[in-house]
């Protein structure tokens, strides 16, 4: 089995089972601190990876001082790789990837092979941004970049890749996910839902209102919330459980949900709001895992949204009298035939999941090809926590 991480997010590089100099493979990300879906994804990633192979875990740290504790480490490791090293990245968002760009430009020269998964598409929706051609002169024309859609890696092929670099790696969240399951049915009142950080960005106000003005033209539906506010936004919070008072019976507020939780909230919902303004949004895990559980989902049009939407009537324009005429008609078609929505959410699923597999296995086969092999073949265990 793997080192133990007990240092968690930012603190001693755990080991694998048996160190050689002939492939190691580094996985580098976050893996602990405030639950968002790129640390969810990291940890599928990660799951997927030691299937296959021993994993050396580089966690980037939470909190600023970890942070650069994190990047001097793996600045470190880097200045001791060899060619046959592997390396994927999953690059932070906003401007963390900053503190990255001296590792990878020491792994690019020790010729080890660098994998960087781009989870936001903050630096795909303006101009170029500086960071971007940082991050991809460091890591050098040989490294593989993964984005998550056709359009997202288009874009950033076009803006961001010199002519001979590697192609990038399309690669959907889906893949990371389990297959769907077999559809359940779904009893009881037609519900509209509400899932992740209670934020301004991750546009929770404009979907409050959405679900009261729904709430008072429909008396037989229901609404439901689950999350957690951020740091600073608590005034959203405060609305979040005002609204739910109004409206005793039909409005239900959970916590944040992961596991079995997650997915008992996500089955009693025919539709999932997502009405993000948040310049990083790219894939939702949320919208993808709505659709396994046969929910329908309305979004904004943001990142690689409008390539996973169902039908195009369910983007979200965030002007309210038009995304609640959009709901209706979701909720009506609802009533028309339950089971038969739900079935067509869960198909939806079944062909992006399925769709994606080749290029999973691609990934996994090129990042483990050379590696030391998982620990379930009898490797001996060594102690934990030791710098590679």
């Amino acid at each position: 089995m793997t080192g133990d991480n007990s240092a968690g997010d930012g603190g001693a590089i755990s080991k694998p089972a048996r160190e050689e100099r002939e492939g190691r493979l580094l996985f580098v990300g976050h893996l602990d601190g405030p639950p968002n879906g790129q640390i969810v994804a990291n940890r599928l990633m990660l799951s997927l990876l030691e299937t296959r192979a021993s994993v050396w875990r580089l966690p980037l740290g939470a909190s600023p001082w970890r942070k650069v504790s994190a990047a001097l480490r793996l600045a470190a490791t880097a200045l001791r790789s060899s060619p046959r090293d592997r390396i994927y990245v999953s690059l932070p968002g906003q401007h963390g990837g900053w503190l990255l760009l001296a590792a990878l430009l020491a792994f690019r020269l020790k010729r080890a092979r660098l994998f960087l998964h781009h989870h936001s598409y903050r630096a795909l929706r303006a101009a170029p941004t500086l960071l971007g051609h940082a991050l991809t002169w460091a890591a050098g024309p040989r490294a593989v970049h993964i984005l998550l859609s056709h359009a997202m890696a288009t874009t950033f092929a076009a803006r961001y890749l010199p002519a001979e670099a590697a192609p990038p790696l399309i690669l959907s969240n889906a893949a990371l996910l389990p297959a769907p399951a077999r559809a359940t049915r779904k009893d009881g009142p037609i519900t509209i839902g509400l899932l992740g950080a209670w934020t301004p960005e991750k546009g929770v106000l404009h979907g409050l209102d959405l679900l009261e003005q729904l709430l008072r033209s429909d008396p037989d539906l229901h609404a439901a919330i689950a999350g957690a506010p951020s740091r600073g936004a608590e005034t959203v919070a405060i609305a979040i459980v005002a609204a739910a008072a109004r409206w005793p019976g039909r409005f239900t507020v959970d916590g944040w949900l992961e596991g079995e939780d997650k997915a008992a909230f996500l089955a009693r919902l025919d539709c999932l709001l997502l009405p993000s303004r948040l310049p990083d949004e790219a894939e939702p895990l949320s919208m993808l895992e709505a659709y396994s559980a046969g929910a329908d989902v309305l979004a904004t049009p943001l990142g690689a949204i409008p390539e996973r939407i169902r039908m195009a009537d369910r983007l979200l324009t965030l002007n309210i009298e038009d995304d609640v005429d959009r709901i209706a008609r979701v909720i009506a078609e609802r009533r028309s035939n339950r089971g038969a929505a739900t079935r067509a959410c869960r198909d939806h699923a079944l062909r992006f999941h399925y769709g994606s597999l080749s290029a999973r296995e691609l990934l996994l086969t090129r990042l483990t090809e050379q590696a030391i092999p998982a620990p379930n073949v009898g490797l001996a265990h060594v102690a934990p926590g030791v710098t590679p």
